[in-house]
């Protein structure tokens, strides 16, 4: 038996994202694989672009110029990387929403009648 009210009363949450992935439908699962790896890829390959052009003279560069819209100087590996945490967000932001879409709640007969008996 606990003797720690904390644990009693609110107990440790614990994580794991294969039980999680197992617990959606296969197609759904097969969704997030697709949205990882295209985010994770997009990522990467933004990523090095934006190292690539930070290393290589101004006349170089694949993508991100040297300089800003002003003309001042700035690093196209900055650049680069708000662009991924960009990435990052959305494929985070599509992998949650495709998790959301497949959690039903379904109460259970019990608590039905109770939620009908109420006003």
């Amino acid at each position: 038996m606990k003797n720690n009210a904390k644990e009693l009363i609110d107990p440790k949450d614990t994580f794991n994202i294969f039980k999680n992935l197992s617990a959606i439908p296969s197609e759904n699962q097969l969704l997030t694989f697709f949205i990882t790896c295209f985010g994770t890829a997009s990522f990467l390959f933004n990523l090095y672009v934006g190292y690539h052009d930070q290393m290589v003279p101004e006349h170089e560069t694949w993508f991100y110029s040297h300089y800003d819209s002003d003309g001042d100087g700035s690093s196209p590996l900055v650049k680069a990387l708000g662009i991924c945490s960009s990435i990052a967000l959305f494929t985070w932001l599509g992998i949650k929403n495709n998790s959301r879409n497949t959690w039903h709640f379904i109460l259970s007969p019990k608590l039905e009648r109770l939620a009908a008996n109420q006003p």
